[in-house]
């Protein structure tokens, strides 16, 4: 490759005439200039970079683009080392876990042995949070290569001597992960966020809702170029990075299948959507994006936020010509759990509970739990200051305040979470509150698709908040006969804390959960709709079940197959009560399994000699 200087002017903005070439489909080689500009980040960590510089290539102005170490390096605060090498490879060194990821230049591919390893960013610690160690952790299965191709997908990169420039969406695509801040591009800023941000409407979201309200109403024509990289930049993310659930209408295809042909096969809406995601007409590519969500929706953890709804309060006209786009399609219709919980299931416990949280009757108390949240630190702060006062306003003290309450009052013996609006949240959470019922170490496990690796994780809770994580934790604080309400929106953690403790004789009351098995993700395409996606990571039961298919009941109150289920008897708490004290705990059934088919085998090996001795 012919080498030139880079010239650099001295200016606000730098144009640049450099060594780089392209690589694009057609594998087409050439000079390439660009201009080198600042992007304001908005972070709510006040110790992050305040900007970033992109370049802006003359062959491809519709994206800025960025090297891999860059975005590493503003998410972690280390360096990731870059080692080009003479027959074009480039090897990414991870600073934390040492774990390396080679680009073949030539081929347009991303390698690594160990996908997670890579794209981690923070220090890897026993500790999680001050109530919480990890007490051991370890791969059950180790995890295959990944490769990401990037030709496959027509993702313009340009190589340079000592390093790589990618588009920016490509570069935080690549290191997505449920633990790993996403640098959204959107309106020629740079938003650091995460999937609770989205989840939650956190900092930021609302701004950039709304300006993409404002891009719609504009109704400019997109530019072709930036149309068809938006598609493929879509698919390459969906095919690397989503999970796939069974539960979404595309995921089972997706499993076999590209998604740029599982739309062209599935039914002639999904052949629709795919020309309208790389249509240079606004209304067609927001209807196109907006119904897609339909066909990947898994019940909450996949979804693309368009603005529709700020739409049809802000310019309803507009957001009628949208839902013109596809009024004679076929739209699948799909559960949200948490409209499910929020606006059905919790007016009703709240029209004969009240907002109270906790209640107790005879010999039984019930108490709510919506969500997983740690306030990590209040935590600190709780135990830096003797572990005296009130205890902290999440998830776990709260939980404890109301175990404690409980214990309080002799004649309580059964006690009751209440998961019926549970849309789940912080797995550490929720982690503590299977050790504070079982008295016990509690278990993570998750399996990953994309690389077929399992990985173990058991935690000790310090349950008697002593200070120490000893012996003493691993004793029952509460001697409870301990019980879940739940519902189908019970989702997420607020599905796998049931499925988990019924396998250790809790008893579950009242409909099967919802499922929610894939840990979440978040980024944003590069036109600057984000969204969430259920990721490669699955949880599982202890046996390496997937949780997906929720937990199954003790005793079914609600009928769910009823157009109109009444959720009413699940809080009341005198049959609550009935149920809990003639119930046995279901607990692990493996062992009555086993002596039923030795028994079984006995019998059948002795009618095998009767027959024989008689033919005899």
């Amino acid at each position: 490759m012919k080498q030139k200087k880079i010239i650099a002017l001295m200016a606000v903005v730098v144009m640049v005439a450099s060594a780089a070439f392209v690589l694009v489909a057609e594998d087409v080689s050439a000079d390439s200039t660009y201009t080198e500009r600042s992007v304001p980040i908005k972070t709510v960590q006040p110790d992050k970079p305040s900007e970033i510089i992109v370049r802006d290539y003359a062959e491809t102005p519709y994206v800025p683009f960025v090297t891999l170490d860059q975005i590493y390096n503003i998410h972690s605060g280390k360096t990731m080392t870059v080692t080009p090498s003479n027959d074009g490879k480039f090897t990414f060194t991870n600073p934390v876990t040492n774990m390396t990821a080679v680009f073949d230049s030539a081929k347009g591919t991303l390698t690594t042995e160990n996908f997670q390893k890579f794209i981690l960013n923070v220090e890897e610690s026993d500790d999680v949070y001050k109530f919480m160690q990890i007490k051991e952790k370890k791969s059950l299965k180790d995890p295959a290569s990944k490769t990401m191709d990037l030709k496959d997908y027509d993702i313009p990169y340009y190589v340079e001597e000592n390093n790589v420039y990618f588009p920016l969406t490509t570069v935080n695509d690549i290191l997505m992960n449920q633990e790993v801040l996403y640098l959204a591009y959107i309106h020629d800023t740079a938003y650091e966020m995460n999937s609770v941000d989205i989840l939650t409407m956190g900092p930021f979201v609302q701004e950039i809702i709304q300006g993409i309200a404002a891009d719609m109403k504009a109704e400019a024509p997109r530019d072709a170029a930036l149309a068809k990289f938006t598609y493929n930049e879509f698919c390459f993310v969906l095919d690397n990075n989503y999970g796939k659930s069974e539960t979404s209408k595309l995921g089972l295809d997706m499993q076999k299948e590209k998604l740029d042909v599982v739309l062209d096969k599935y039914n002639s809406t999904t052949k629709k959507i795919k020309g309208w995601l790389q249509s240079t007409d606004p209304i067609e590519y927001y209807a196109g994006v907006y119904l897609l969500g339909f066909y990947l929706d898994d019940g909450g953890h996949t979804a693309y936020f368009l603005g529709l709804d700020t739409l049809e309060t802000a310019a309803p006209d507009y957001a009628a010509k949208i839902k013109a786009v596809y009024k004679d399609e076929e739209v699948p219709q799909v559960i949200n759990r948490g409209a499910l919980g929020q606006q059905i299931i919790k007016p009703v416990r709240e029209s004969i509970f009240g907002t109270d949280t906790y209640h107790e009757k005879g010999d039984t108390a019930i108490y709510s739990l919506d969500q997983f949240i740690v306030d990590k630190q209040a935590w600190i702060d709780f135990y830096n200051g003797g572990r005296t006062g009130d205890l902290p306003n999440d998830t776990v003290g709260n939980a404890i305040n109301a175990l404690n309450k409980a214990k309080a009052n002799p004649a309580i013996k059964n006690f009751v979470f209440d998961f019926s609006c549970n849309t789940g949240g912080d797995t550490g959470a929720a982690m503590a509150i299977i050790s504070l019922v079982t008295g016990d170490y509690s278990c993570f496990r998750t399996m990953y698709s994309d690389s077929g690796e399992q990985a173990y994780y058991k935690y000790i809770i310090d349950t008697n908040l002593d200070g120490k994580f000893d012996e003493k934790d691993l004793q029952k604080q509460y001697d409870f006969k301990f019980g879940i309400i739940t519902t189908t929106a019970a989702y997420s953690c607020g599905n796998l804390v049931p499925v988990i403790l019924k396998e250790s004789g809790v008893v579950i009351i009242g409909e099967t959960t919802g499922g929610g098995a894939h840990t979440l993700e978040a980024g944003a395409l590069p036109d600057g709709f984000f969204y969430h996606l259920s990721s490669t990571s699955t949880m599982a039961d202890s046996t390496w079940k997937t949780v997906e298919t929720g937990a199954v009941p003790d005793y079914v109150l609600v009928d769910s197959f009823s157009d109109n289920p009444d959720y009413s008897v699940l809080y009341d708490i005198d049959k609550i009560s009935e149920l809990m004290n003639k119930s046995e705990p279901s607990g692990d059934n493996t062992v009555m399994y086993v002596i039923i088919g030795v028994v079984a085998a006995i019998i059948v090996i002795g009618a095998l000699v009767f027959v024989l001795r008689r033919n005899h």
